[in-house]
């Protein structure tokens, strides 16, 4: 009966099959939820954790079960050394304001630690919902938008697509760009970039835009603010728990929600256990969100 509720209440990457779900309980993967004595059946949140060697990028890689792995293997639990939080559901509506995704984090986070010390890396891969209509807002404004268009390309970038639309005009490139990003080529590519990705980042109009997105997303999580706190929910809500903004990447959720909802961007929050009160403390009091070398660099200029 729990295992149907946690396929039913997936929002963040739907489970479609049977096969789908245990993928997500195959052995190198853990489900943990929090229940109430009053509903024991009923799952109030929901956290799925893939235990890795890297700092995944892609969420094919987290849903699907790894190469060479079958369901009922006895993985060797020292070879684990990342924790990857790649979904996490509230299940009840009238539960939502509450903090319980903090709360079973960290709790999670102990029990893990217990069962393999040799952990060292927590971090999510979480998706960006609304950046996608964000940004279409911000291209549509044009020289009315906080984002500046220029600051998002450097000018071989920007020389390259300018060649590549046959435009001079920097407001024609925009309405371009937009529109190529709602095209069905800029859907295609992506499509055709899922096993090698890498490949099509060698033509330098897909590597433009792909930089583009990359530092227009920077700028969305870092410096777009609701009342000085994180426009983004998601991002507001992991870095109130104490993480930081890692890495962003780019084609990280080639279905078509991840299109629909971020052109395919997703980030990696990063949870370091010796900074979490600190960093929990400057956002709340100072509203100060903590960011990596790799956003910093993202920013530059922006």
């Amino acid at each position: 009966s729990i295992v149907e509720k946690v396929a039913h209440y997936e929002s963040v990457h739907q489970v479609r099959t049977l096969n789908d779900l245990k993928n997500r309980l195959s052995s190198s993967r853990r489900c943990f939820i929090y229940t109430h004595s009053t509903m024991p059946f009923e799952p109030l949140v929901i956290l799925h954790i893939a235990l890795t060697n890297t700092i995944n990028s892609n969420i094919a890689s987290l849903i699907k079960i790894p190469n060479n792995e079958k369901l009922d293997d006895t993985l060797d639990k020292r070879e684990f050394t990342n924790a990857i939080f790649y979904s996490i559901n509230s299940c009840q509506k009238g539960l939502r304001e509450v903090d319980l995704g903090n709360s079973l984090i960290k709790s999670c986070v102990k029990l893990l630690l217990n069962e393999m010390p040799n952990l060292k890396l927590f971090h999510t891969l979480s998706p960006i919902p609304k950046f996608k209509e964000w940004l279409d807002l911000q291209l549509h404004l044009k020289s009315e938008s906080s984002l500046k268009f220029d600051e998002m390309l450097s000018n071989d970038e920007l020389s390259v697509l300018k060649n590549h639309f046959k435009l001079t005009e920097t407001s024609q490139l925009i309405d371009a760009i937009k529109a190529y990003l709602n095209s069905s080529d800029f859907s295609s590519r992506m499509e055709a970039a899922k096993s090698h990705l890498s490949t099509n980042l060698n033509d330098p109009t897909q590597n433009a835009i792909s930089n583009f997105l990359l530092r227009s997303c920077a700028f969305y999580l870092y410096r777009v603010k609701k009342n000085g706190h994180a426009f983004n929910s998601v991002c507001n809500f992991h870095i109130k728990n104490g993480a930081q903004i890692f890495r962003i990447n780019f084609g990280a959720d080639l279905s078509d929600n991840g299109l629909k909802s971020s052109y395919g961007m997703m980030v990696n929050y990063g949870y370091y256990l010796d900074e979490l009160d600190q960093n929990c403390i400057s956002y709340l009091s100072e509203k100060k969100i903590r960011i990596s070398n790799h956003v910093e660099e993202l920013l530059k200029g922006v």
